[in-house]
């Protein structure tokens, strides 16, 4: 596993967890309890708008393969999966815009 790309100003940690889920295998497990603590208001909800050309390169480095078509043939159903998860994060990335 590779330490946080410093090319981004801001989402370095948003790379470093989808390098792990996508490349790494990592596992997600549910736990009834916090984990973490965030305080609102950081950079990345300051400026979203300014900030989203960095989300969505990062977003489309990870569910490009989505859209491979060898892919589509090998295993239909991790396509679809690829795929909608690739949409939520859009979506939800120009939600945050949108506020």
């Amino acid at each position: 596993m590779r330490p946080f790309n410093i090319i981004y100003d801001v989402y370095a940690d948003y790379d470093w967890l989808l390098n792990g889920l996508c490349n790494h295998n990592f596992k997600l497990k549910y736990l009834n309890m916090p984990v973490v603590y965030y305080q609102a208001g950081g950079v990345s909800q300051q400026e979203v708008a300014r900030h989203f050309p960095e989300r969505l390169h990062i977003i489309r480095e990870y569910f490009s393969k989505a859209f491979n078509i060898s892919l589509i043939w090998r295993d239909p159903v991790e396509c679809l999966y690829f795929i909608v998860i690739y949409v939520y994060l859009i979506f939800e990335t120009k939600r945050f815009i949108l506020r």
